[in-house]
C-alpha cells in the first residue's frame, strides 16, 4: 500500500513519465507482440492462401485433364484455338478481302483472260473493263453479260449480269465465299457463243469468208449463223460520193447501149448490169454480165458467144454488109436488114408474091408473119430513156444482195435471189412495202435475216434519195 500511494503521490508529470515508461514499455511490448502476432497470422493466413490455391490449381488442373479425357470437349477446345486463330490472320487488311479475281473470254484468242479488280469498283468501270477485254468496246450492239463462280457446281446456273444490282450480287456472292473459304474465289464472266464468233468474224471477214464460201459449196450450213454487230449504223453518208457514183452508174450505161445496142435480150437488164459495174463486181465487163437468174438467157453457150460478137461493128464491116445486100445475086430479095444474133434473117420472097408492092418490105404485107420475123424498130426498146436517167436508180435486188453477202457471207443472202425474181421483184424500191413476215413466209427468209435486209435497203434508198435530190438541185 504505501508503495503504491508514495508512487501515487509524486508529482504529476514526472511520475506519469516513469510509471508511462514502464507501462508503455509494457503496452510497446504488448503492441510488439499483437503487431509480431498479426504478422504471423498474416503470413499463415497467407501460407495457407498459397496453399489452398496451389491445392486448388492442383485439383483444377486434375479437373481440366481428367475433362480432357472426353472424346467431345476435346475437338470442341481445338476448334475453337483455330477459329481464334483464323479470326486473328482474316482481318480487313487479309489480301482476298479487297479484290475480285473474274475470267474473261476476249475475241482475239481462244481461253480467258485474267483480271484483277478491287471489291468495290462500280457496275460501270467493271463493264467498260470487260468489254474492252473482250475486244467489243467499239461496236454497237453490246451483249447480254452473265457470270458464274468457280466454286459453284456445274449444275449451277449462270446469273445475269445485266443491271447494277446484278453486279452487286456477283460481289457480294464473292465475299460470302471468300469468307467461307478464307481465300480468293474467282468468277467467270459468259458470253454467247454465236456473238464471240461474230465478233472473231468481223476482226477477220477474209478468213471467215473463205469458210463461208467452202460450207456453200457444199450445200450445208454452218451451225451458227453470224449476228450484224452493227445494225444502227450511222445513216450519214459522204453525199458527194453518192452522187459520184450516180454519175459512174450513168456512164456505165451509156457504155452497155453502146456496145449492145443490136441486142434485144440485154435491154431489159442493162440498169442492173451498169449498177455491177459501178460497184465494181467480180467478173463483171462490158460483155461479161452478173451470174443471176436475171441474165441466165445470157450465160448459155450461144447466147454468150452472141454476146462476145455484138460489139459495135467497124464502118468497113457495115460497108461490106450494104455491099452485100445490094450483090444482083439477090435480085428477089426485098430490103433486110443486118443480121441478128436472136433474130434471124428472113429467107428471099419470091417476086410474084408481093404483085401490089414489090419493094416493101416483108413486114409491111398483110399476110401474118411469126414473131421471129418482126423488125428489130418494132420491138419497143428497153433502154431507159433521158427522161429515165434523170430519176433515181436503184440497185438490182440480185446486185444488192450479191454486195450484201460478200460483207455478210454467214448470212447467206445470196440464196434469195431466185426467191425475188420468181416473184418478178428485181429492184431494191420495190422491197418497201415488204414486212418481216411477208420475208419470211413469201420468200424463205428467218426473221434475224429479214429484219437485217429490210434495214439494209431503206438504208440505201434513204442514200440514193438524198443524193438524188441534191444532183437536181446543182442541175438547176
Amino acid at each position: 500500500m504505501g508503495r503504491g500511494a508514495g508512487w501515487l503521490g509524486k508529482p504529476q508529470g514526472y511520475p506519469c513519465q516513469s510509471l508511462d515508461a514502464p507501462s508503455g514499455k509494457k503496452t510497446k511490448t504488448k503492441a510488439h507482440n499483437a503487431g509480431s502476432i498479426s504478422n504471423d497470422s498474416d503470413r499463415s493466413i497467407h501460407s495457407i492462401d498459397s496453399d489452398a490455391l496451389d491445392s486448388s490449381n492442383i485439383e483444377l488442373v486434375q479437373t481440366s485433364k481428367k475433362k480432357g479425357k472426353g472424346r467431345l470437349d476435346a475437338p470442341k477446345q481445338k476448334k475453337l484455338c483455330k477459329a481464334a486463330r483464323d479470326d486473328a490472320d482474316s482481318g480487313d487488311d487479309a489480301p482476298y478481302k479487297n479484290k475480285m479475281v473474274l475470267f474473261i473470254p476476249h475475241a482475239s484468242g481462244d481461253g480467258n483472260q485474267h483480271v484483277n479488280l478491287p471489291l468495290t469498283t462500280t457496275y460501270d468501270s467493271a463493264l467498260e473493263v470487260i468489254y474492252e477485254t473482250i475486244g467489243c468496246d467499239k461496236v454497237n450492239q453490246k451483249l447480254g453479260l452473265s457470270y458464274k463462280l468457280m466454286s459453284a457446281t456445274a449444275k449451277t446456273p449462270a446469273t445475269s449480269l445485266g443491271s447494277e444490282d446484278n453486279w452487286e450480287g456477283l460481289q457480294d456472292d464473292i465475299k460470302a465465299a471468300q469468307c467461307k473459304q478464307k481465300e480468293t474465289v474467282a468468277a467467270n464472266i459468259i458470253a454467247a457463243e454465236q456473238y464471240m464468233k461474230s465478233l472473231r468474224a468481223m476482226s477477220s471477214m477474209k478468213k471467215w469468208g473463205k469458210k463461208a464460201s467452202g460450207s456453200r459449196k457444199q450445200g450445208k450450213k454452218t451451225s451458227v449463223a453470224l449476228m450484224d454487230l452493227n445494225p444502227m449504223d450511222s445513216d450519214e453518208d459522204d453525199s458527194d460520193s453518192d452522187i459520184s457514183f450516180m454519175e459512174h452508174e450513168k456512164e456505165e450505161l451509156q457504155k452497155l447501149k453502146t456496145a449492145h445496142s443490136a441486142c434485144v435480150k440485154c435491154g431489159s437488164s442493162q440498169r442492173a448490169w451498169a449498177t455491177a459495174l459501178a460497184m465494181a463486181s467480180p467478173n463483171v465487163t462490158l460483155n461479161t454480165p452478173l451470174k443471176a437468174q436475171l441474165f441466165k438467157e445470157l450465160f448459155t453457150s450461144k447466147m454468150v458467144t452472141a454476146l462476145s460478137a455484138s460489139a459495135p461493128e467497124t464502118p468497113l464491116q457495115v460497108s461490106n454488109q450494104l455491099a452485100a445486100m445490094m450483090n444482083p445475086a439477090y435480085p428477089f430479095m426485098p430490103m433486110a436488114y443486118p443480121p441478128h444474133p436472136w433474130m434471124p434473117t428472113p429467107p428471099p420472097q419470091p417476086h410474084f408474091s408481093y404483085p401490089h408492092l414489090p419493094e416493101s418490105p416483108y413486114y409491111l404485107q398483110s399476110e401474118p408473119q411469126s414473131s421471129s420475123h418482126r423488125r428489130k424498130d418494132d420491138i419497143p426498146s428497153s433502154d431507159p430513156t433521158d427522161e429515165d436517167l434523170q430519176k433515181p436508180s436503184y440497185p438490182d435486188i440480185a446486185e444488192f444482195l450479191t454486195k450484201l453477202n460478200e460483207k455478210h457471207p454467214r448470212r447467206n443472202l445470196i440464196c434469195h435471189i431466185d426467191d425475188f425474181e420468181s416473184k418478178d421483184f428485181y429492184t431494191i424500191d420495190e422491197m418497201t412495202k415488204l414486212s418481216n413476215d411477208n420475208l419470211c413466209t413469201q420468200f424463205n427468209f428467218t426473221i434475224r435475216n429479214a429484219q437485217f435486209f429490210l434495214a439494209e435497203v431503206k438504208k440505201n434508198i434513204k442514200h440514193i434519195s438524198h443524193a438524188y435530190g441534191k444532183s437536181r438541185s446543182r442541175n438547176n
